[in-house]
């Protein structure tokens, strides 16, 4: 499905006195036009496209070009233009295409949750923290869940799911990450070792204190599986968390493998800073396809012109393109400046995925902390 939204540049940024004033940029033809296409819209991307093509441009013609700015300038006929003004450009294409393709949590779950006596958006908040029919019954999903989740996770792939942030597992999210934890799961599917549960989030185990140890693998079969957010409202692991996590929880979790039931005492779902102390999960990352074609003309004002084809999940890799698990990619991204985690008085993420083998320092340290000792 190819869903196609332009927008066109305001008449003020430009006007026809103005314009008679302004050099034509070095990129324009003999008529005065100019096509670029970028993959994804910032003002980032949009410096480096307009970077690269100045360089790939013949001597003769590449000696009439100034700096990025300059030209991009001399394009939208508007010599005061900065870079935010691209980058305000295109958050109003990304906001227009979600405002016009949103949906919601209670709209994907909307026929599921059979066994509620009165349909509300509690059902789908518990589905997060584990607490169910689809989490718990053995006989869940049925047919009809399967065929109500999988249309839903075709709707998922092109529209913009909104992001849970008043659910309690999703309002705090200062580690900029999500984790997803299951423990009925396959031996074969066994993927971390859980260290303990402090009852960061007691809503989930309704105790109101306490904690819960798990030495030596006394915890069974679990595997977790998470992702990072961006910080920038234009990064696709911004624009579409909601969408990962559906896609995470849904799709890879329940449809796929099958994988039902939380930690005890923890959500099935949340932020990294309500989630269970684990030494590593694995890690997938948003992946969109999309493009912006920005086209000028010498006779007609710019435009960008927005076309979305879908979103999912792929496994997170490192620069060589090996697969990698979410602490790697989770400081790969902090390292970018992708995620700027602020743990102000919440649990890092280093104090969430402690790292492979570490259970039993962090577990150490952990008692110590409440004057306990670890045999």
């Amino acid at each position: 499905m190819n869903l196609i939204r332009s927008l066109f540049l305001i008449a003020s940024m430009a006007s026809a006195s103005l314009a008679q004033t302004i050099p034509a940029s070095c990129f324009v033809d003999s008529n005065g036009d100019f096509n670029l296409t970028l993959t994804s819209c910032s003002k980032y991307s949009f410096e480096a496209a307009i970077t690269k093509a100045m360089l790939a441009l013949p001597n003769s013609t590449a000696s009439k070009c100034r700096s990025w700015l300059t030209e991009t300038r001399r394009l939208f006929r508007n010599l005061s233009l900065v870079a935010d003004d691209i980058q305000n450009l295109c958050n109003k294409t990304q906001e227009e295409y979600a405002k016009n393709n949103r949906v919601t949590m209670r709209e994907l779950f909307d026929g599921v949750f059979t066994e509620s006596p009165i349909r509300t958006t509690q059902d789908d908040y518990q589905f997060f923290l584990g607490g169910t029919e689809l989490n718990t019954d053995d006989n869940s999903p049925t047919e009809a869940h399967k065929a109500i989740l999988s249309a839903s996770a075709v709707k998922v792939k092109t529209q913009v799911l909104e992001w849970p942030g008043t659910s309690q597992n999703f309002k705090r999210c200062s580690s900029k990450a999500v984790i997803c934890c299951w423990t009925d799961v396959p031996e074969s599917k066994t993927n971390t070792d859980v260290c303990y549960i402090d009852n960061r989030a007691p809503y989930a185990g309704q105790v109101s204190g306490g904690f819960y140890l798990y030495p030596a693998a006394s915890e069974g079969s679990v595997n977790c599986h998470g992702f990072t957010v961006g910080d920038e409202r234009y990064l696709e692991s911004y624009r579409f968390r909601g969408n990962a996590l559906f896609q995470l929880a849904v799709n890879h979790g329940l449809l796929e493998n099958n994988f039902t039931s939380e930690i005890a005492g923890a959500p099935m779902c949340s932020c990294a800073d309500d989630a269970p102390v684990i030494d590593k999960a694995d890690c997938s990352e948003i992946k969109i396809d999309e493009s912006y074609a920005f086209k000028w003309s010498k006779t007609a004002n710019a435009t960008l012109t927005h076309s979305f084809n879908g979103v999912g999940l792929e496994s997170c890799k490192d620069e060589r393109g090996a697969v990698i698990g979410l602490k790697d990619h989770y400081y790969s991204m902090v390292a970018a400046g992708v995620v700027r985690p602020t743990a102000l008085g919440s649990r890092p993420f280093n104090n969430t995925v402690v790292g492979d083998g570490n259970c039993g320092a962090a577990m150490t340290s952990f008692l110590k902390s409440r004057n306990y000792t670890f045999f």
